[in-house]
Parts: C-alpha cells; structure tokens; sequence
C-alpha cells in the first residue's frame, strides 16, 4: 500500500462491500429465488476478471498499486508460474463454488 487512499480503497473492496452485499441480500432481497444453476452462474465474475487480468498484463497494462501487470501475486504468472496461478485459480473458484452452494441452501432454508 502507498497510502490511505489507496488502502482504504482496497479495504472497501476486499471486506466492506462483499460483507454488504449478503448484508443486504439477507435483509431485503426475497427469498428462495436462487435457481441450482445460479452458483456456477456466479462464477463467470471472477472468471471473466482472470481473463481480463490475463489479456491487460499481455499487453503490458501496469497496475499503479503493485507496480506490475497483475494487480494480485497469486495470478501473477510471471513471479510464481503457470502451474501455481492454475492451482491458485482452481482452488478459488472451487472456494466460490462452495460458498455460492451454501448461500443457494440458507435461501432455500430462510424462503420456508
């Protein structure tokens, strides 16, 4: 981090705005709308934030945060491989894959 901006920037984002967001969807969204699909629907978000990541640091795109073309080091290819960002990316989607599973059950169980 430079600075309280940029720190504050990346805590917002990271922590703050996720947590609102089931906040929010606990709160005021209705429930048992979630389809069995809807979690591997999900997944195409950070999917399609990998293949832009991928495409920018191609083009030698640099993140003013890190100072490198990928704005994180677990995707970062040419610091740890190819072969580690895979795992990284599989495990985070298989992550996201769970979660988004245990988030489509508590809809279920809270439309009851």
């Amino acid at each position: 981090m430079h600075g309280a901006w940029q720190f504050t920037g990346t805590l917002l984002v990271h922590l703050v705005v996720p947590r609102m967001v089931i906040l929010d969807w606990l709160l005021f969204d209705q429930k048992g709308r979630f389809s069995i699909k809807a979690p591997f629907y999900w997944l195409g978000i950070p999917l399609i934030y990998y293949a832009f990541t991928v495409i920018a640091a191609n083009f030698k795109i640099v993140y003013p945060l890190t100072g490198e073309h990928y704005p994180c080091y677990f995707i970062n290819s040419e610091l740890i491989g190819w072969h580690a960002v895979f795992c990284f990316v599989a495990a985070l989607l298989i992550f996201f894959l769970v979660f988004g599973y245990l988030l489509y059950y508590i809809d279920k169980r809270l439309a009851k």
